[in-house]
Parts: structure tokens; C-alpha cells; sequence
């Protein structure tokens, strides 16, 4: 009985740091992608965003991924309504993978137009996510994300999901 209460946790613990450490989850891919998002601050509906996306393979674990994109944050529909409003982005951030498929990310983003036009803000990003690999050169990347929008955009930080298509340039 001693024996299965002390192997059992330690088979366990093996298991994991195998995965962790001789695992090559990030992989160089790009990639396209969609998803949903909801402003925190009252006044604004929902939204979406459509991607490209890069991932440029740093070590095992650690990948940068630049990623392109357009917002679109809908109107809200009560008596303050604030109208919605596109805005492109480019974010930069570093994506490190805490096992083969799941992965948290972080970095800044510069976001253009609005409601206001042409006006350039900095924001950021930060998610995590699981990568579900199809096969040897294609996965389906699932992130759940939240956003701190420029003060331009008056929509504040919104939380959202995305999924995106990625092709992988080697396989496993």
C-alpha cells in the first residue's frame, strides 16, 4: 500500500515534467482566425474581430506572436447609447506554452481609428488558450482574451473568444 500512495504521485510528477520539458509545443505557423468580444463599460454591445496571425517559434516554450487585426465594437441599444465604432490593431506579444496544447499569452497593441477617425493608442493583450492539432501541419488555436482598448476608443477593456486556423510550416 505504501509503495502504490508514494509511485502513484511521483509516476505523476514525472509524467508532467516529461511534458513540460522535452515537449516542443511552439511551432513557427501563421494563421487566420475570428471571434467574439464583449465591452466591460456600459453603453456598447457585443463585437468581433477577424486576424492574421503569426507564431514565430523562440525556444520549446516560448513563441512571439505578431497578430493583425479589426475590431468592431456594436452600439448598445438603452437610453445612454454610445455609438460603436472599427478600429485596426497590431499586437505584439509572447506566447509561452505551459504544456504541448495550452498556452498563455501577453504583450502591448497599437489600435487605429474609432469613432474619432484616424487616431493612433496604445493598449494591450493578454489570454490563454489550447491549440487542438488536426494534423502534422494544422491546428485550431481556441483563446479566451481580454483587451485594454486606448482611452479613444471610450470602450474601456473588453474580454472575448477567438479561434484561429493555423497552418504550421513543420510538423511534430
Amino acid at each position: 500500500m505504501i509503495k502504490i500512495r508514494y509511485s502513484l504521485p511521483a509516476l505523476l510528477l514525472a509524467l508532467l515534467v516529461t511534458n513540460l520539458v522535452y515537449s516542443q509545443p511552439a511551432r513557427t505557423s501563421i494563421g487566420i482566425g475570428a471571434g467574439i468580444n464583449r465591452p466591460f463599460k456600459s453603453g456598447y454591445g457585443l463585437g468581433r474581430d477577424r486576424v492574421l496571425q503569426a507564431n514565430i517559434r523562440l525556444n520549446n516554450n516560448l513563441a512571439l506572436m505578431p497578430l493583425l487585426g479589426w475590431e468592431t465594437i456594436a452600439g448598445g441599444k438603452n437610453i445612454n447609447d454610445r455609438s460603436g465604432f472599427d478600429a485596426g490593431f497590431l499586437n505584439l506579444a509572447a506566447k509561452y506554452f505551459v504544456s504541448k496544447n495550452v498556452f498563455t499569452y501577453a504583450g502591448p497593441s497599437v489600435y487605429v481609428g474609432g469613432s474619432d477617425g484616424g487616431v493612433v493608442g496604445l493598449g494591450g493583450s493578454a489570454g490563454a488558450g489550447y491549440n487542438w492539432n488536426l494534423d502534422d501541419y494544422s491546428s485550431l488555436e481556441f483563446s479566451l482574451r481580454a483587451d485594454a482598448l486606448p482611452t479613444h476608443l471610450q470602450a474601456g477593456t473588453l474580454i472575448g473568444l477567438r479561434v484561429a486556423y493555423q497552418f504550421n510550416f513543420k510538423p511534430w
